[in-house]
């Protein structure tokens, strides 16, 4: 069993969405001009902190890019790193935009005076997944039932 942000692309996998959640744009101070309404095809032009292939980062703003049509190889990225607070220390050193949770965004924001993007997010979920295959054994069964209580009250 684990977590996973979104669906999983695999139906091998008993699933329970948890909790949905934003992902929102964020910029370095002084950016607000620079991204204001701007549209993903013109954000994809300006510097971004890209993340692994494997990250959740990566996977959401590659599928957003390209539902918008642009190519996420395309991209115009100055720097790839696998922690979220190495994105963060990039934005504020004013480096380019990255892609950071929503509490977290807003937080940057009113400490850092980082620029979140206005209409600029990604929607995704918390997602408790195990094994299809494993979807009867009464730990697996336990965990989904005691999450589906937290989680749907």
């Amino acid at each position: 069993m684990g977590f996973y942000l979104g669906e999983p692309p695999d139906a091998g996998f008993h699933t329970l969405a948890l909790t949905p959640f934003s992902y929102y744009v964020v910029a370095p101070k002084g950016w607000k001009e620079r991204t204001a309404l701007r549209s993903w095809a013109q954000l994809a032009t300006l510097p971004w902190i890209w993340t692994p292939p494997e990250s959740a980062h990566n996977r959401l703003l590659s599928a957003r890019f390209a539902e918008a049509g642009v190519d996420p190889a395309s991209v115009h990225k100055v720097a790839h790193v696998d922690q979220e607070a190495s994105m963060l220390d990039l934005v504020r050193s004013g480096i380019g935009l990255s892609l950071v949770r929503d509490s977290i965004a807003l937080r940057e924001s009113h400490a850092h005076g980082l620029v979140v993007v206005e209409g600029m997010s990604v929607q995704t979920e918390l997602t408790l997944v195990a094994l299809a295959g494993r979807r009867d054994d009464p730990v697996v069964s336990a965990v989904f039932g005691v999450a589906e209580s937290v989680f749907r009250t």
